[in-house]
């Protein structure tokens, strides 16, 4: 509203507050020709202020229209980028959870694998174990075995070793004893001979008796 007509409403209202009353009247006596100039003067002033406030109006409306439609845009775009953000977030979602499976998953198959080849481990750690554990007990009876062959064989070397011997010193035994049969023989024939050197059929009986002897030692 201008402030021409709010000074003419000002000066209304005083001149209204200011007339005097009508004794034992809430009534008072107003100048007419004062009042009807400020009426006139509102009037005449109203029109212009009324198409400046229709003009503000529509103004106001066209910017509350301008405004709704722009609130409805970015309501709409609001939406829009809320469903794809909605959507953006459950795909993010979705592929968080299969990444988080495929993970829990390469984790699970990991230390199955990593079990499989401890396991593994130990078993081979155990063979290995009880082949060195094998081969020790193996060593130790080939030692024990061979430690009892070697006093066999010695055994049996000693005992043929005497054996030989005592065949060898009884064969040596018998050819001395032979020997001295021998010899016995020879030393008799001798004594005969030179007892009956004189006799030639004598001579020849010693020689007839010493073919005998030799054939009887070839013999025995």
């Amino acid at each position: 509203m201008d402030l021409q007509i709010l000074e003419f409403i000002d000066q209304l209202d005083e001149l209204i507050f200011e007339s005097p009353r009508v004794p034992f009247t809430s009534n008072r006596l107003i100048n007419e020709q004062d009042i009807g100039d400020l009426v006139s003067e509102i009037r005449r002033q109203m029109p212009l202020n009324i198409s400046k406030a229709a003009e503000i109006i529509k103004q106001s409306e066209e910017i509350l229209s301008k405004s709704k439609s722009d609130a409805h845009q970015i309501i709409e775009q609001a939406e829009i980028k809320k469903n794809s953000m909605i959507t953006a977030s459950t795909v993010y979602q979705q592929a968080e959870i299969k990444s988080q499976k495929l993970l829990e998953e390469c984790r699970r198959k990991i230390n199955e694998k990593n079990l499989a080849a401890e396991h593994n481990i130990n078993e081979k750690y155990k063979e290995a174990h009880d082949m060195v554990k094998n081969a020790e007990i193996k060593s130790k009876a080939l030692e024990i075995n061979a430690n009892n062959q070697k006093e066999n064989i010695l055994e049996n070397a000693n005992a043929e070793s005497e054996s030989i011997q005592r065949e060898a010193i009884y064969s040596a035994y018998k050819e001395i004893n032979k020997l001295s049969k021998k010899i016995e023989s020879i030393k008799k024939i001798l004594y005969s001979h030179s007892l009956s050197s004189n006799n030639l059929p004598s001579q020849k009986q010693s020689v007839a008796n010493i073919n005998t002897t030799r054939y009887q030692n070839q013999n025995s």
